[in-house]
């Protein structure tokens, strides 16, 4: 028979008052940190609050030109001479 039959596990839940003043703060421009310290909150809890309250964005892929990547591959002392890679 399991230990927690007929009782809650795990951590107990952040009161729901209490997240809707953080979430009113962080819509502000409140940041994370000021927002957990003036709540007393912590700050992992801070910023489950405001993913759910902000959209997921996808990340957007970033664009490489060749001539740049090509600067920080090429050998500096000239390949097969002992260079160092950059």
């Amino acid at each position: 028979m399991p230990w927690h039959r007929g009782r809650g596990s795990g951590r107990p839940k952040v009161d729901v008052a209490l997240e809707h003043k953080a979430q009113k703060q962080l819509k502000k421009g409140v940041g994370i940190l000021k927002v957990a310290k003036t709540l007393g909150l912590g700050t992992g809890t801070v910023q489950r609050i405001k993913q759910e309250i902000e959209p997921v964005l996808s990340p957007t892929p970033r664009r490489h030109s060749r001539a740049g990547a090509a600067t920080w591959l090429a050998p500096s002392n000239g390949a097969g001479r002992g260079g160092r890679w950059r």
